[in-house]
């Protein structure tokens, strides 16, 4: 399956995906110190390619997806749709540092959301962000969610297609 917006060619991880993907993680999370994925202890190290791979494994048997992000065919980002047991849509988002704030984070949650709408899913859709990550708060409002829990210096959002 592969979404095309006005500038993102937005399709699910393959395999071959893996070992480009990984090292534009590992670059981010040393530049930032902290991925939504991965709260870790000071000097912990994390293999990005095995951590894709399970990814990679984990969708193949469930209705999860982890999708890629391309912009004239650079990767971008990823985006992950994860269902808990209740059937409710979790998101995670990850535009890499070079190239945040060009609004490619709203285009590939806008087609995605868009791709859910047209799908007819009738479950509601989270997103859990940090408390001090206003932009991606600012975000989330523009494309309608609303905060519906904070805890400690986490938020999560909800949007329902109710």
């Amino acid at each position: 399956m592969k979404l095309i917006t006005d500038r993102l060619s937005i399709r699910l991880l393959s395999w071959d995906d893996i070992k480009e993907l990984a090292p534009l993680y590992d670059a981010d999370f040393k530049n930032s110190g902290f991925l939504f994925q991965f709260s870790l202890d000071s000097g912990e190290e994390v293999d990005f390619q095995s951590y894709l791979a399970a990814k990679m494994t984990a969708i193949e048997d469930s209705k999860n997806s982890y999708w890629v992000i391309r912009q004239n065919n650079n990767f971008v980002g990823t985006l992950s749709c994860e269902y808990n047991e209740n059937g409710n849509i979790y998101l995670g988002l990850q535009i890499f540092t070079p190239y945040r704030n060009q609004g490619l984070a709203y285009e590939a949650l806008f087609g995605i959301m868009t791709l859910y709408k047209y799908n007819s899913i009738e479950k509601s859709v989270y997103a859990t962000v940090l408390s001090s990550n206003l932009i991606a708060e600012q975000l989330l409002h523009k494309l309608a969610f609303r905060k519906v829990f904070s805890k400690d210096d986490i938020n999560t959002f909800m949007y329902s297609f109710l």
